[in-house]
């Protein structure tokens, strides 16, 4: 009698600053398959302000309702890409401990990035109607808080561009 294929799902959780290539890496990735679905939290935002805004006042909704669509989307047997910078340890650890008693497998997809102002240029590409010195003060911010992603952490993918492209550092 042949053994039966054990699927386990999985939780992949996007470090990275803006326009480091997450937004690209779990679009590619959904793509090749229906069983992979992305919670973004900036089309949270969008949804629960009407436009792109970042309130401070408002993160905990944004936050709360990712948990909730991350859950639903896992409780339904979907992998489920967490698109969002996620640059502190513990924003990171929350959403492993969300999942921790599951069985579900975390996959820390770190979009390692070189220059940020190569990064910024990208996210100027749209920039959602905030001025120029928004993203740049925001760049400067996130590049200060950035937390490094470290082993002890879980399962960590390095992602690494060469050429416009994204790929597995191994």
């Amino acid at each position: 009698m042949g053994r039966k294929e054990v699927n386990i799902q999985n939780l992949y959780v996007l470090v990275g600053i803006p326009g480091s290539g997450k937004s690209t890496w779990a679009k590619n990735l959904a793509r090749k398959s229906a069983r992979i679905l992305i919670v973004n939290c900036d089309t949270l935002r969008e949804m629960l302000h009407g436009t792109y805004k970042y309130e401070i006042d408002t993160e905990c909704v944004v936050e709360d309702t990712a948990r909730i669509a991350i859950m639903s989307v896992l409780n339904r047997g979907f992998d489920v890409i967490v698109d969002e910078t996620n640059i502190t340890r513990e924003k990171r650890k929350k959403l492993v401990d969300t999942v921790m008693a599951t069985g579900i497998a975390v996959k820390i997809i770190f979009v390692e990035f070189e220059a940020s102002d190569k990064c910024l240029s990208r996210r100027l590409q749209n920039t959602r109607g905030y001025p120029l010195v928004y993203w740049e003060e925001l760049h400067k911010k996130m590049m200060t808080n950035f937390e490094p992603v470290s082993s002890d952490e879980g399962n960590v993918i390095r992602i690494v561009e060469c050429n416009n492209t994204l790929y597995s550092k191994t």
